[in-house]
């Protein structure tokens, strides 16, 4: 009966342990919406304020009207509680994810036009 105990509380501890992957900008992945607000302001803000706030964007792209988009990404993926069960892992895997996206679109100047920040939750099923 002590081992059927044992058996259950070390099922138990993988999920609770359950591995964590996160990609791209730290700053962007720990920072909330409002914060971003509060830090970049529309017609204020310059890139040199981006740049010392977020560091360098993970993408720039131009438009025709020669303003620039600054891009940041963070993506968090944390292993899903049934990967630890078994043989329903077997069937089924995958992870909770974590997709965050700041997008900064400045005029030729250097000062912030716009702004966008997005977050979204899903998953990757393997």
């Amino acid at each position: 009966m002590k081992y059927l105990g044992l058996f259950f509380t070390l099922l138990a501890l993988p999920p609770l342990t359950s591995c964590s992957t996160t990609k791209g900008n730290a700053v962007v992945g720990e920072s909330s919406k409002d914060e971003v607000y509060r830090i970049i302001n529309d017609q204020v803000s310059t890139k040199s304020d981006a740049r010392r706030v977020f560091s360098d964007p993970s993408d720039i792209d131009f438009d025709n009207q020669g303003n620039e988009k600054w891009t940041y990404t963070h993506i968090t993926q944390t292993s899903m509680v049934r990967n630890y069960i078994p043989v329903v892992n077997f069937f089924t895997k995958g992870t909770d994810d974590t997709h965050k996206k700041i997008v900064l679109i400045f005029d030729p100047k250097g000062t912030l036009i716009k702004s966008a920040v997005s977050e979204s939750k899903g998953e990757t099923k393997w």
